[in-house]
Protein backbone atom coordinates (compact mmCIF):
# COMPACT_ATOMS: atom_id res chain seq x y z
CA UNK A 1 0.00 0.00 0.00
CA UNK A 2 1.40 3.20 -1.06
CA UNK A 3 0.42 6.34 0.97
CA UNK A 4 -1.45 9.04 -1.13
CA UNK A 5 -0.27 12.16 1.18
CA UNK A 6 -2.54 14.69 2.33
CA UNK A 7 -5.51 15.78 0.84
CA UNK A 8 -6.35 19.47 1.38
CA UNK A 9 -9.55 19.72 -0.32
CA UNK A 10 -13.37 18.03 0.50
CA UNK A 11 -13.96 16.76 -2.84
CA UNK A 12 -12.03 13.77 -4.94
CA UNK A 13 -12.34 13.63 -8.78
CA UNK A 14 -12.55 9.48 -9.52
CA UNK A 15 -10.56 7.99 -12.59
CA UNK A 16 -13.90 6.92 -14.08
CA UNK A 17 -16.33 9.47 -15.19
CA UNK A 18 -18.01 12.08 -13.08
CA UNK A 19 -18.52 10.66 -9.28
CA UNK A 20 -17.01 12.58 -6.61
CA UNK A 21 -16.09 11.31 -3.29
CA UNK A 22 -16.73 13.38 -0.08
CA UNK A 23 -14.14 13.51 2.21
CA UNK A 24 -13.29 15.41 5.43
CA UNK A 25 -10.61 18.32 5.01
CA UNK A 26 -6.86 17.48 6.11
CA UNK A 27 -7.75 13.39 6.15
CA UNK A 28 -4.45 11.65 5.00
CA UNK A 29 -5.44 8.72 2.51
CA UNK A 30 -3.78 5.64 3.00
CA UNK A 31 -4.49 2.99 -0.15
CA UNK A 32 -6.16 3.49 -3.06
CA UNK A 33 -7.90 0.51 -5.14
CA UNK A 34 -9.55 0.84 -8.47
CA UNK A 35 -11.76 -1.79 -9.82
CA UNK A 36 -13.54 -1.64 -12.87
CA UNK A 37 -16.11 1.04 -11.79
CA UNK A 38 -15.48 0.42 -8.07
CA UNK A 39 -12.91 2.64 -6.62
CA UNK A 40 -12.10 1.71 -2.58
CA UNK A 41 -10.13 4.38 -0.93
CA UNK A 42 -8.85 4.00 3.12
CA UNK A 43 -8.61 6.75 4.99
CA UNK A 44 -6.26 7.59 7.94
CA UNK A 45 -7.94 8.99 11.19
CA UNK A 46 -6.68 12.78 11.94
CA UNK A 47 -4.99 12.97 15.46
CA UNK A 48 -8.04 15.09 16.42
CA UNK A 49 -10.78 12.73 15.84
CA UNK A 50 -8.91 9.72 17.04
CA UNK A 51 -10.28 10.36 20.78
CA UNK A 52 -13.76 10.90 19.74
CA UNK A 53 -13.47 7.34 17.42
CA UNK A 54 -12.70 5.93 20.73
CA UNK A 55 -15.42 7.26 22.98
CA UNK A 56 -17.35 6.32 19.97
CA UNK A 57 -15.68 2.46 19.91
CA UNK A 58 -15.90 2.44 23.86
CA UNK A 59 -19.87 3.36 23.99
CA UNK A 60 -20.84 0.99 20.85
CA UNK A 61 -18.40 -1.81 22.97
CA UNK A 62 -20.66 -0.35 26.09
CA UNK A 63 -24.35 -0.65 24.31
CA UNK A 64 -23.19 -4.15 22.60
CA UNK A 65 -22.18 -5.71 26.70
CA UNK A 66 -25.60 -4.32 27.85
CA UNK A 67 -27.42 -5.96 25.17
CA UNK A 68 -25.50 -9.43 25.47
CA UNK A 69 -26.73 -9.41 29.20
CA UNK A 70 -29.73 -8.50 28.32
CA UNK A 71 -30.02 -11.73 26.24
CA UNK A 72 -28.70 -14.16 28.98
CA UNK A 73 -31.12 -12.26 31.18
CA UNK A 74 -34.13 -13.01 28.60
CA UNK A 75 -32.68 -16.86 28.80
CA UNK A 76 -32.90 -17.15 32.11
CA UNK A 77 -36.21 -15.80 32.55
CA UNK A 78 -37.27 -18.51 29.79
CA UNK A 79 -35.79 -20.96 31.68
CA UNK A 80 -37.33 -20.25 34.64
CA UNK A 81 -41.03 -19.82 32.88
CA UNK A 82 -40.32 -23.74 31.46
CA UNK A 83 -39.83 -24.75 34.97
CA UNK A 84 -42.69 -22.86 36.27
CA UNK A 85 -44.61 -24.83 33.19
CA UNK A 86 -43.79 -28.00 34.64
CA UNK A 87 -44.40 -26.85 38.36
CA UNK A 88 -47.81 -26.33 36.88
CA UNK A 89 -48.48 -29.53 35.62
CA UNK A 90 -47.15 -31.51 38.28
CA UNK A 91 -49.63 -29.41 40.72
CA UNK A 92 -52.23 -30.43 38.24
CA UNK A 93 -51.50 -33.87 38.89
CA UNK A 94 -51.09 -33.46 42.51
CA UNK A 95 -54.67 -31.67 42.55
CA UNK A 96 -56.52 -34.35 40.27
CA UNK A 97 -54.75 -36.97 42.81
CA UNK A 98 -56.84 -35.06 45.47
CA UNK A 99 -59.45 -35.02 43.37
CA UNK A 100 -59.53 -38.90 43.03
CA UNK A 101 -58.93 -39.94 46.76
CA UNK A 102 -61.62 -37.58 47.91
CA UNK A 103 -64.47 -38.49 45.21
CA UNK A 104 -63.61 -42.73 45.99
CA UNK A 105 -63.08 -42.09 49.71
CA UNK A 106 -66.65 -39.88 49.83
CA UNK A 107 -67.97 -42.93 47.53
CA UNK A 108 -67.46 -45.37 49.76
CA UNK A 109 -68.04 -43.07 52.88
CA UNK A 110 -71.56 -42.71 51.71
CA UNK A 111 -72.21 -46.29 50.91
CA UNK A 112 -72.54 -46.98 48.00
CA UNK A 113 -70.45 -49.40 45.90
CA UNK A 114 -67.09 -48.75 44.55
CA UNK A 115 -66.25 -48.27 41.02
CA UNK A 116 -63.50 -50.50 40.41
CA UNK A 117 -62.96 -54.20 42.21
CA UNK A 118 -59.52 -54.13 41.46
CA UNK A 119 -58.01 -51.08 42.65
CA UNK A 120 -59.29 -48.05 45.37
CA UNK A 121 -58.82 -44.15 44.81
CA UNK A 122 -56.24 -44.45 47.43
CA UNK A 123 -54.08 -46.56 44.70
CA UNK A 124 -54.97 -43.74 41.84
CA UNK A 125 -54.20 -40.93 43.77
CA UNK A 126 -50.94 -42.75 44.63
CA UNK A 127 -50.20 -42.82 40.75
CA UNK A 128 -51.11 -39.35 40.62
CA UNK A 129 -48.56 -38.71 43.50
CA UNK A 130 -46.09 -40.31 42.01
CA UNK A 131 -46.03 -39.23 38.49
CA UNK A 132 -46.03 -35.67 39.94
CA UNK A 133 -43.18 -36.35 41.86
CA UNK A 134 -41.13 -38.09 38.50
CA UNK A 135 -42.13 -34.70 36.92
CA UNK A 136 -40.79 -32.48 39.15
CA UNK A 137 -37.31 -34.75 39.77
CA UNK A 138 -37.07 -34.31 35.79
CA UNK A 139 -37.79 -30.66 35.61
CA UNK A 140 -35.28 -29.86 38.42
CA UNK A 141 -32.57 -31.90 36.88
CA UNK A 142 -33.51 -30.13 33.53
CA UNK A 143 -33.56 -26.91 34.66
CA UNK A 144 -30.36 -27.05 36.94
CA UNK A 145 -28.17 -28.03 34.03
CA UNK A 146 -30.07 -25.29 31.71
CA UNK A 147 -28.80 -22.81 34.81
CA UNK A 148 -25.59 -24.50 34.89
CA UNK A 149 -25.10 -23.75 31.42
CA UNK A 150 -26.03 -20.01 31.41
CA UNK A 151 -23.94 -19.50 34.51
CA UNK A 152 -20.59 -20.10 32.66
CA UNK A 153 -21.69 -17.33 29.91
CA UNK A 154 -23.29 -14.88 32.68
CA UNK A 155 -21.73 -15.79 36.17
CA UNK A 156 -24.18 -12.90 37.85
CA UNK A 157 -27.42 -14.46 37.19
CA UNK A 158 -29.91 -14.76 40.29
CA UNK A 159 -30.68 -17.92 42.33
CA UNK A 160 -33.86 -19.68 40.31
CA UNK A 161 -37.61 -18.85 42.04
CA UNK A 162 -39.10 -21.20 40.48
CA UNK A 163 -36.35 -23.77 41.38
CA UNK A 164 -37.16 -23.12 44.98
CA UNK A 165 -40.45 -23.70 44.23
CA UNK A 166 -40.11 -26.74 42.67
CA UNK A 167 -38.21 -28.38 45.61
CA UNK A 168 -41.37 -27.00 47.88
CA UNK A 169 -43.43 -28.46 45.82
CA UNK A 170 -41.58 -31.90 45.41
CA UNK A 171 -41.66 -31.73 49.40
CA UNK A 172 -45.04 -31.73 49.49
CA UNK A 173 -46.02 -34.30 47.44
CA UNK A 174 -43.67 -36.82 49.13
CA UNK A 175 -45.68 -35.56 52.29
CA UNK A 176 -48.86 -36.05 50.75
CA UNK A 177 -47.55 -39.66 49.79
CA UNK A 178 -46.34 -40.48 52.72
CA UNK A 179 -49.82 -39.43 54.78
CA UNK A 180 -51.80 -41.32 52.24
CA UNK A 181 -49.61 -44.71 52.63
CA UNK A 182 -49.87 -43.79 56.89
CA UNK A 183 -53.57 -44.02 56.48
CA UNK A 184 -53.54 -47.24 53.93
CA UNK A 185 -51.75 -48.86 56.77
CA UNK A 186 -53.45 -47.71 60.27
CA UNK A 187 -57.21 -47.21 59.06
Amino acid sequence: MTNFGKITGSLVRSFKGNHQIKLPANTSVKSCIIKSFLIKITIEKPPAMSGLIEEQDLEKSRKKNAKKLIQLERTRTAFERLQLAWVRTALTFIGIGIGIYEFFYRRVESGKSPLFESFTGRELALVFYFISQVILILSLWQHRLSMAKLKESYPESRYSVAALLSLTLLVFSFFLTCLLLLRALNP
